[in-house]
């Protein structure tokens, strides 16, 4: 199955693939299709400016594919990937207990036509076989990092209002972690024992201070991309020669 969103570009498909019977096109936003049910795999060339909207609806938990095969901006596969020559971003960490992600490939601006300004890459995420943390604990890892990420300049400072004094000394000890530098130096396994610590010790935390920490960033992040796409498109249609 196939989803293309230009009717131009679908008729064109249409013409090429009318006669093949493996192949099924549908003329939609596949921002706003429900996924298959049952097993699949997902590959795509994507626009480069909903690439963060179409991982988190492929990774969000319903219905996800064993594997996405995705043609990313090359700077964007950073985002998504764990590597230890580079620092960590929310998203990666968010990603790790269930997915494999790594780049398969760069591909050069020379490939495509027209051109791109920029380089792009194969992004492959991949579903592990076994989650790293039970289902029921989903919300509270990423409530727990997101709040980690934006709760302050450094980790001591976003964990402060979670933890006590004496946890933080402890937890700094006990998972190897530097409260005084920026959460993005923590690694994804050292996210995961903390929120095993959290867990032991969850009558002693304060939990209120982080739910819904993850969803209200996601709403946030939502407007704002909305926003962008917005202006990109009334940019085009104003190049077009149409505005």
């Amino acid at each position: 199955m196939a989803y293309e969103v230009d009717p131009r570009v679908f008729r064109v498909l249409e013409r090429r693939f009318r006669d093949s019977a493996n192949v099924t096109l549908v003329q939609a936003d596949f921002l706003t299709c429900k996924l298959p049910r049952g097993p699949y795999k997902v590959c795509a060339n994507l626009p480069f400016n909903i690439t963060a909207d179409v991982v988190a609806k492929l990774t969000s938990g319903v219905d996800p594919p064993q594997a996405a095969y995705l043609v990313v901006q090359r700077e964007a596969v950073k985002r998504f990937t764990v590597s230890r020559r580079q620092r960590f971003t929310l998203v990666a960490c968010l990603l790790y207990p269930r997915w494999h992600a790594r780049v398969l490939t760069h591909i050069p601006a020379t490939a495509f036509y027209p051109p791109p300004s920029v380089g792009a890459a194969q992004l492959h995420l991949k579903l592990r076989s076994k989650p790293l943390i039970a289902a029921r604990h989903d919300a509270l890892f990423r409530d727990l990092v997101t709040q980690g990420f934006i709760g302050g300049s450094c980790l001591g400072d976003a964990l402060r209002p979670l933890l006590t004094t004496r946890q933080l000394r402890r937890i700094a000890s006990d998972l190897d972690l530097e409260l005084d530098q920026s959460s993005s130096h923590v690694r994804p396994e050292q996210w995961l024992a903390l929120l095993r610590f959290v867990l032991a010790h969850r009558h002693q935390v304060n939990l209120s201070h982080i739910r819904r920490s993850h969803a209200r960033l996601q709403k946030q992040q939502r407007r704002l991309r909305k926003s962008h796409r917005t202006r990109f498109t009334r940019s085009r249609f104003r190049q077009s020669g149409r505005g």
